[in-house]
């Protein structure tokens, strides 16, 4: 399951850093004080969305190990409610 969303979050952050770099002569008139081309601010940006990915995900796999796994199989469609 990390797996696949640290997958995504390559595929998003490969994006992103493409935007960022085709949009830095804009982000100059909004930006003060440090240059759009800053790595360390990039390199912050990438380290908080991969931040709040792997917490979205650790939150999905912790709740996916509480499910009994031969209830989830047996009731796909039609089971009650606990």
């Amino acid at each position: 399951m990390l797996s696949n969303v640290l997958t995504l979050t390559r595929a998003g952050t490969a994006i992103g850093l493409a935007g960022v770099m085709l949009s830095t002569t804009a982000a100059r008139s909004i930006v003060y004080g440090f240059s759009p081309n800053d790595p360390a601010m990039i390199a912050a940006g990438v380290a908080g969305l991969v931040a709040v990915d792997l917490a979205g995900a650790f939150v999905s796999a912790l709740r996916a190990t509480k499910v009994d796994p031969v209830r989830a199989v047996a009731c796909r469609h039609r089971c009650p409610a606990p």
